[in-house]
């Protein structure tokens, strides 16, 4: 999961600085499997469960749930990313499986 999120993370920068990226090599596909791409909203799922406690996210925000924002693809992708620049993430497929109990289905 955590190789989706960087993944879906690094393709929104290409996006936001295609010409920084430029000599990067072409991506021609993304494919996410079980990535956390609303980091806020699964952060709460964790505390709800009690899994903040043990989660490595929790040190990542320091006292500022809302810092997981700009950590989120779902909010970059709908906030901060127009049509124009959205033209340059490659073709995604995301999987997620009904039966994890573990992660929360996003």
């Amino acid at each position: 999961s955590s190789g989706a999120h960087i993944t879906s993370m690094y393709l929104l920068r290409r996006c936001e600085k295609p010409n920084f990226y430029s000599d990067h090599p072409k991506i021609n596909l993304f494919i996410g499997f079980s990535g956390v791409y609303n980091v806020k909203k699964h952060y709460i799922y964790e505390s709800w469960r009690g899994l903040h406690l043990v989660s490595p996210m929790g040190g990542a925000h320091g006292d500022e749930i809302e810092i997981f924002l700009d950590r989120s693809p779902s909010m970059i992708l709908s906030k901060r990313i127009s049509k124009e620049q959205a033209k340059h993430f490659p073709p995604s497929l995301l999987i997620h499986g009904l039966n994890d109990s573990v992660p929360f289905p996003t």
